[in-house]
């Protein structure tokens, strides 16, 4: 039995629900946004890693992208520190961030990667942008292009 392990990581918190969603998400919860990293980050500080061997790390959501990019460090910096002895290397772990062209800029994408992230989802269901707003996503083909570029340009 093999002992790698992956984290996933939740963030619930979305600028507007996608009518396809499934997912435990929030929209207009942003009072709650504070004390809900404050709670995953003691929960992360209580977990024993030191079982199990990490190769992954997944911060999806709702929208990861939506909050802070400091939240996004503060959370990573914190997972750092508590694989210091993994037997993975931080540098050799896929770390990945869900994001969505509607909420991410430079800034937020340069942040991710400081903090070790290597691996971009973004969220792209459709080319046609009269589908995507009749779906509910808050942004357009076009935007998710700039944010591919972006990331490109970031070598995410």
């Amino acid at each position: 039995m093999s002992n790698n392990f992956g984290i996933y990581i939740h963030i619930p918190f979305c600028k507007r629900k996608c009518s396809y969603c499934d997912f435990i998400s929030f929209c207009n919860k942003d009072n709650l946004i504070e004390s809900y990293i404050d709670a995953l980050k003691k929960e992360i500080e209580e977990f024993d890693f030191t079982k199990n061997i990490v190769t992954t790390i997944y911060i999806g959501g709702g929208t990861p992208s939506y909050i802070n990019e400091n939240y996004i460090k503060e959370i990573l910096d914190l997972l750092k520190e508590k694989l210091v002895n993994n037997k993975v290397s931080w540098q050799d772990l896929e770390i990945t961030i869900e994001v969505n062209p509607g909420t991410v800029n430079k800034q937020k994408l340069e942040t991710y990667k400081e903090s070790g992230v290597n691996r971009l989802s973004i969220g792209l269901q459709s080319t046609n942008n009269r589908l995507l707003k009749q779906i509910g996503r808050i942004h357009t083909y076009e935007e998710f292009l700039d944010t591919y570029n972006l990331a490109k340009g970031a070598r995410i």
